[in-house]
């Protein structure tokens, strides 16, 4: 392993990484883009079941799911056919603050939501927001890590 050959282990090659000036910060967001999605994800149906209702039955399984394809469609608009021309329109470093004030306004319309059309555009702004935020984010990680050691801060090591 390179890091090893270099006199590191895996930790401090990784600790070094998140210490870095320029690409330590981008691994903290990194870090709190994908807290706050697996939060939301892992979390939301038991929210749901306990805020939404349809035809006066709280939100179950499949209203659930029905939520999920919606956010996932989204997700596959905007990054099947509409990242390029935002990439060309914003550049991905106004993406990622774009991301992130996106995620942080549907995180906080949801706290607040009773109804389904607004828990709809709540879901769809969180969905426009990582997005935009993951790719761009992603992108701007890999210009900035050393040549030297290619794919090693988003990337976990290959096991033997």
């Amino acid at each position: 392993h390179p890091e090893l050959e270099h006199g590191l282990s895996r930790w401090s090659a990784f600790t070094e990484a998140f210490r870095d000036k320029s690409l330590g910060p981008m691994l903290w967001q990194f870090f709190a883009f994908t807290f706050a999605f697996s939060t939301f994800f892992s979390g939301f149906a038991l929210y749901a079941e306990r805020r939404f209702t349809y035809n006066d039955i709280p939100f179950g399984t499949q209203e659930v799911a029905y939520v999920f394809a919606f956010s996932g469609l989204i997700g596959v608009l905007i990054q099947g056919g509409g990242m390029g021309r935002l990439v060309k329109m914003f550049g991905e470093n106004r993406l990622v603050k774009m991301g992130f004030g996106t995620m942080a306004l549907g995180f906080i319309l949801l706290a607040g939501v009773r109804g389904i059309p607004y828990l709809l555009l709540a879901v769809a702004l969180l969905t426009f927001g990582s997005a935009v935020l993951r790719p761009s984010l992603t992108a701007l990680i890999t210009t900035r890590t050393p040549r030297q050691t290619p794919r090693r801060s988003v990337q976990a090591p290959a096991r033997r």
